[in-house]
């Protein structure tokens, strides 16, 4: 889960109490069906979510952005994993631009850059 997710949820979370049993069950969805979601293409994708406190089904529910990142590139172990970029409420937020969240993967790659660098030389 990246900083710019939990900064998005909290208010939301706040507002709406179902939200955090709502996430668990959509990372459960995630694992069990790793295809879930709208491809926004680059890795990205977009996937309704249901808010049970809202009671208004998916489609007036909240949107979240998904990113997929490959680790251990090596064929025989290939691990990929799938971050949390972006949460809105659709009834606030129309839609979001893919380059937004572009910026904040790319933002967490550096991290994980930095991250690498400094327990390599330890």
């Amino acid at each position: 889960m990246l900083q710019n997710f939990s900064k998005e949820a909290k208010p939301l979370l706040k507002k709406y109490k179902s939200l955090k049993k709502d996430l668990i069950k959509l990372k459960e969805e995630i694992e069990a069906n790793p295809l879930l979601g709208t491809s926004l293409g680059g890795g990205f994708k977009k996937i309704r979510l249901n808010i049970t406190t809202k009671s208004k089904g998916k489609s007036g529910g909240a949107r979240v952005i998904t990113h997929e990142v490959v680790f251990n590139i090596d064929t025989d172990d290939e691990t990929k994993s799938v971050i949390f970029v972006s949460i809105y409420d659709k009834s606030e937020i129309e839609s979001k631009k893919t380059t937004d969240f572009k910026e904040i993967v790319e933002e967490f790659r550096n991290m994980e850059a930095q991250q690498s660098k400094k327990k390599t030389k330890k």
